[in-house]
């Protein structure tokens, strides 16, 4: 019973250190980290960490509800898009941000998991960066949820033209 016990902990700590872990996947090659995990643990814990990796490999879901204000108006978009992760600098992962307005500019999530904290830790791309009022990007709220896959992020920014615009996102597995 023990060794079972064992077995349960490790696994219940390993998911939670890794499920939507993305400062610990590089999805081009493994990892040290992941090399580590390979040769130390089960044969059923090898298999978790490659799912975990396939599972940023392959796209999401995103319901996106961006409101903008102007000087004369304030508007509201609602979209779905299929969006996918990718390998960023520094083990962060980058997930387009928004709606097709930001996405064609270029602008992205630099997204990654403090596993001390199991936070999501979200910043903006050197592109957004350029492009916003220095300082506007605020995050309201960025979360996983492991039991059904789910990020949430809210964010509010302000453009250099005056417009201020908050974007809430719901990033799924179907």
């Amino acid at each position: 019973m023990k060794k079972c016990q064992g077995k349960i902990v490790v696994t219940i700590c390993f998911f939670f250190m890794l499920a939507g872990c993305s400062k610990q996947v590089d999805i081009s090659t493994p990892s040290a980290d992941v090399q580590d995990i390979r040769t130390s643990q089960s044969t059923d814990l090898e298999s978790s960490a490659f799912s975990i990796i396939n599972f940023f490999k392959t796209p999401f879901i995103s319901q996106i509800n961006t409101t903008t204000a102007t000087d004369s108006s304030i508007v509201v978009f609602d979209f779905i898009e299929k969006k996918s992760f990718t390998k960023g600098e520094k083990k962060y992962l980058l997930l387009p941000f928004g709606d097709g307005q930001f996405i064609s500019r270029g602008w992205k999530y630099q997204v990654s998991i403090d596993t001390t904290t199991n936070t999501v830790l979200l910043a903006p791309n050197d592109t957004m960066k350029a492009e916003i009022v220095p300082g506007s990007f605020k995050i309201l709220m960025a979360t996983f949820d492991p039991a059904t896959k789910t990020f949430n992020f809210i964010t509010r920014f302000k453009e250099p033209n005056g417009n201020k615009s908050e974007v809430a996102e719901t990033v799924f597995k179907k």
